[in-house]
């Protein structure tokens, strides 16, 4: 029960810009290795301006995450044919790794994206490891 590359591929095809399954993606500590479940998006910032001497423009925003953040792995749990059902949330979340990345500009404007990732081995062996307890 593992991914082939063209299934991989394929999980990358349908997946919305800043997710899919990549080795070594953006903003992943240096040490991480392996495939990951990958999902980025922006979570907040700040504009920024040399112009603005009111101080109004540039205001932090903050953005809550998407509904579709980790579609990437119900594509995935998809293509290894095992109901998102299957799992119990705090099992997925269980999972999770996250990170946060600073973007600063030049007139003191930035942005954070927020980045999630699972180890495909990680997800592999909690599938096996569901399915026995569910055997027994």
């Amino acid at each position: 029960m593992q991914l082939t590359q063209t299934q991989i591929e394929a999980i990358n095809k349908e997946c919305p810009y800043g997710q899919g399954i990549f080795r070594e993606p953006f903003g992943i500590p240096d040490h991480i290795k392996d495939l990951l479940i990958y999902t980025k998006w922006e979570s907040g910032g700040r504009p920024g301006s040399c112009w603005d001497d009111e101080n109004t423009v540039n205001e932090e925003y903050y953005r809550s995450r998407p509904n579709d953040a980790f579609m990437v792995l119900d594509l995935t749990l998809k293509a290894l044919k095992v109901d998102a059902k299957f799992f119990k949330f705090k099992d997925i979340k269980s999972l999770i790794h996250s990170n946060t990345e600073t973007d600063y500009g030049y007139y003191c404007d930035y942005t954070e994206d927020t980045i999630e990732w699972i180890k495909l081995s990680d997800l592999y062996q909690a599938i096996r490891e569901a399915k026995l307890n569910q055997i027994l």
